[in-house]
């Protein structure tokens, strides 16, 4: 390599493989965004998590945060990057408050700790991924957005 133009095609070669790597944060790859919003009983359900449990155990799961007003953003490994294609169950988790929670009600400071037993605003059917009613195709042709509407 001592002419100049072996160097500099050596040197292309490698920037050119810097590049096609990538330097991360490009999500993973082959995700499809999706969007969405929980209705439960007629209003916006503001706190839980909505999960794409994958039916094939090859998938990937999938989460959103559900927001103030019932929105989530799915994702896979980083934030909003989405959910791989194939088949899913969707759950919905969201916890009902118990009172002796910390950080939850009022409870006095020299009380015992209660035993905590936490239920679900949803029924339980749509917590488990086998009983769930919601499921979801992932593909392609996905809209993009779904909404959930539990009785």
């Amino acid at each position: 390599m001592n002419s100049p133009w072996s160097r500099s095609q050596w040197l292309f070669c490698v920037l050119s493989l810097v590049a096609l790597s990538g330097c991360g944060g490009s999500g993973l790859p082959g995700t499809v965004p999706i969007r969405g919003k929980v209705v439960f009983q007629g209003k916006p359900l503001a706190t839980g998590t909505v999960l794409y449990s994958p039916v094939d155990a090859k998938g990937r799961q999938a989460r959103g945060e559900l927001q103030s007003d019932g929105t989530f953003t799915l994702t896979t490994l980083e934030a909003d990057d989405g959910a791989l294609p194939g088949e899913y169950q969707v759950v919905i988790l969201a916890y009902a408050p118990h009172p002796g929670e910390p950080g939850r009600g009022d409870v006095p400071a020299d009380a015992p700790p209660p035993k905590i037993e936490r239920g679900f605003i949803v029924p339980e059917k749509y917590t488990i991924p086998e009983e769930t009613p919601f499921q979801d195709t992932v593909d392609d042709q996905h809209p993009g957005y779904r909404e959930w509407l539990i009785e």
